[in-house]
This record gives structure tokens, sequence and C-alpha cells, in this order.
């Protein structure tokens, strides 16, 4: 795991004990503060790893595909892109 994962790991586990620690004692800033910094962290964790996946993924070019089309890589994108979607 990179350095990033663990500040999001790091993240979501502040987050989730400021949320119960809020809910424990009533504090109503703690908790919300807890809950956006645990929302914050999984969305950031999930940001890097789908820029990871796009970014170290090599498309090939084809010469014929580059002559035919104008995006070549468009149709692959928009497929990984859609399956990631439907996983979540």
């Amino acid at each position: 795991m990179s350095r990033e994962d663990w500040a999001c790991m790091a993240i979501i586990v502040i987050g989730l004990i400021l949320f119960l620690v809020g809910a424990n004692i009533y504090n109503a800033f703690a908790g919300y503060l807890g809950f956006f910094l645990f929302i914050g962290g999984i969305i950031a964790l999930i940001a890097l790893y789908i820029y990871n996946y796009f970014a170290s993924r090599k498309v090939p070019r084809n010469e014929e595909t580059a002559k035919t089309s104008p995006f070549p890589s468009l149709y692959n994108d928009c497929t990984v892109g859609l399956l990631c979607l439907t996983v979540l």
C-alpha cells in the first residue's frame, strides 16, 4: 500500500473515532466532523484507485484504428468506466 492509501485509511479511522466520540458525548460538531472525514476518506480512496488504474494503463495504438476513428481509445475508456460504475 502506498502512502496515500495509508493516509486515507488514517482519515477514515479518525473520522470513525470522532463520529463515535461525538455520538457518545452528544457533541454535534465532533459527530459531523467525524462523519464527513469518514465519507471524504472513502471517496478519496476510491478516487485514488480509479486514477491509478487509468494512469498505469497502456492503451495500444493501432495504425488502422487511429486512421478510422478520431478517438481510438474512447470505446475502451467508456466500457471500463461503465464497468467501474456498475460494480460500485
